[in-house]
């Protein structure tokens, strides 16, 4: 049988966590509600956004954040999250932040966050970690941009697979404005057809009897 463990030391305990907290490349903070100022930040938070630590608790993280969705994409709206959580509403949560990086580049980082007490139950703030996501959210707004790309195509065989009025004579098109359109018009806007032209041989003999003991193909 293994021997107990002995008493944890806290002093070391905290040491290590100090050293996980400043060697990892996310960034960990502690957000006091009462200032809503960080009381803590580690040194990850300059390689997510350029901004050292001490930059970002003087001038506020949220400054940099250009748009701020939920887990599930729907769009977060920071001032209501915050009265929610000094009203102690809110639990765990995970938020993704688009941001403006200190060199000016736009990166997209996810929030986890969850509430702390004291010990007497009352709710203190909010600890948390922030990672990079920028290669994730680029994904998935390609894919999306993909859907939609198919989506766009599907509604355009949707629109040529219906009944078309056509002109028996001329082969206009009407469309569903009621307005009538060569045909070669009508599918080069409702699809990614393009049409150059010519004369079939029905046609040039039609126009052309002078051809007519020609090769016509």
């Amino acid at each position: 049988m293994s021997a107990p463990l002995g008493p944890i030391d806290q002093t070391q305990n905290d040491a290590r966590l100090r050293l996980l907290a400043e060697t990892t490349g996310d960034a960990l903070y502690q957000l006091r509600f009462s200032t809503m100022a960080y009381d803590y930040l580690s040194p990850g938070i300059e390689s997510l956004t350029g901004y050292g630590a001490r930059e970002i608790m003087a001038m506020s993280f949220a400054s940099l954040v250009l748009e701020a969705t939920h887990a599930d994409g729907r769009p977060a709206d920071l001032e209501m999250l915050r009265h929610k959580r000094l009203s102690g509403q809110v639990g765990p949560i995970e938020l993704d932040y688009r941001v403006r990086c200190k060199d000016g580049r736009e990166k997209w980082l996810s929030d986890h966050s969850f509430p702390y007490h004291d010990e007497d139950g009352r709710l203190i703030g909010s600890v948390g970690v922030l990672r990079d996501i920028t290669r994730r959210k680029t994904a998935e707004l390609a894919q999306r941009r993909l859907v939609e790309d198919l989506r766009q195509a599907l509604d355009q065989v949707r629109t040529l697979s219906g009944l078309l009025p056509i002109c028996a004579k001329c082969k206009k098109i009407r469309d569903d404005k009621g307005y009538w359109q060569q045909i070669e018009h009508y599918l080069a806007s409702h699809s990614g057809a393009s049409f150059s032209h010519g004369l079939c041989p029905d046609c040039v003999r039609e126009l052309y009897p002078e051809l007519k003991g020609e090769n016509i193909k």
